[in-house]
């Protein structure tokens, strides 16, 4: 039976679909990019949806001063090249595939909420009021993180069910066709926002899903990645909980010597619903390596509200302590167990 381990992906698979996936027209791809300059305290989260030629995509930035800029999805756009994806203020380019993309918000339309808001209520409009633009060039730091590949127990855990929570597989099952990757990443470049140029230089994980997703039975999630640009050392873990205790899926990986380690989670941090508890922390064995201790803090965090996964329920944005669901997004600092700085991505639901 084909596994995700088994994938041997070529440059084609980084680019884009320009029509419906044949064997499964229900297939969707979905990109992602984080990035943090935590010396700036500048962040960005790009995520594109695209379905045969035609892309959508959400966007939030992090500002210096606290506030922080989001866009919705609801702005689709068309594409016919594979290597340019694009709705119709978000533009991508795959210019050397597994290597180096560029990036580009073109005049989005956003509404303006804050740490200070998302900290403590619900966004109570949404209607945007500003328009952003955006130029980055994104060069990867490190291999392809295949979820579910590195570890011989992923091969149970990443059943069907699980699966279809990470959206690598088709509706028959898994197949070459399908699949699910990160990269450590650098990037540089420019916000422009209310006549005023911020610069940024930072580092954080890109990533290419192709597949089905369907997250009805998903509980709480962890999804952590982080980069250390002085070192090149990295590190991600991903977690789903078991509904009454456990855990359906963990995995977790350590960059170090520009190597790839598989890693098991023994301690990763849970959703907790007290945004003023920020502390992370991490451990994972490698059979390589030994034992690594990462800790660290959530920087910045954007905030979900949510009836359940899977649910067609709105979602709300901001704190709020009685929602049924809640997920925070953050973009975090995290600290190597020698003292080495690194930042990335830290997503929690529960």
């Amino acid at each position: 039976m084909f596994h995700p381990a088994d994938l041997r992906l070529s440059p084609e698979d980084d680019y884009a679909l320009t029509a419906p996936l044949p064997q499964d027209p229900a297939c969707v791809e979905t990109f992602n990019i984080w990035l943090y300059d935590g010396d700036a305290n500048i962040g960005f989260n790009l995520h594109p949806r695209a379905t045969g030629g035609e892309m959508d995509s959400s966007v939030t930035i992090f500002l210096p001063d606290g506030r922080i800029l989001r866009a919705n999805h609801g702005s689709p756009g068309r594409f016919s090249d594979k290597a340019r994806p694009s709705s119709a203020y978000v533009k991508l380019h795959c210019q050397l595939p597994f290597q180096q993309w560029s990036c580009a918000v073109e005049n989005g339309p956003v509404f303006v909420t804050s740490d200070q808001e998302q900290a403590s209520r619900t966004v109570a409009d949404m209607t945007p009021t500003a328009t952003v633009n955006l130029q980055a060039t994104v060069r990867m730091a490190g291999p392809l993180w295949i979820n579910g590949a590195l570890l011989p127990e992923s091969r149970q855990t990443l059943q069907q069910k699980v699966g279809r929570w990470f959206a690598n597989s088709l509706t028959t099952g898994f197949t070459p066709l399908a699949y699910r990757y990160d990269q450590l990443i650098e990037a540089e470049g420019t916000i422009d926002f209310e006549g005023r140029t911020y610069a940024f230089k930072g580092v954080g994980l890109r990533g290419h899903v192709r597949g089905v997703r369907d997250t009805a039975g998903m509980v709480h999630h962890t999804w952590a990645e982080g980069y250390f640009p002085k070192t090149g050392r990295g590190f991600g873990v991903t977690m789903f909980t078991r509904e009454g205790g456990g855990y359906e899926h963990t995995e977790g990986f350590i960059f170090e010597n520009s190597r790839m380690y598989p890693a098991r989670v023994l301690s990763l941090p849970h959703l907790d619903r007290d945004p003023a508890k920020t502390s992370l922390v991490f451990e994972l064995a490698c059979d390589e390596l030994g034992l690594r201790r990462i800790t660290g803090a959530d920087a910045r965090a954007f905030w979900w509200q949510m009836q359940a996964w899977g649910s067609h329920a709105p979602i709300q944005y901001g704190w709020n302590p009685q929602a049924h669901r809640l997920m925070k997004q953050s973009i975090a600092r995290y600290v190597w167990d020698d003292g080495d700085v690194g930042y990335g991505l830290n997503e929690r639901s529960g």
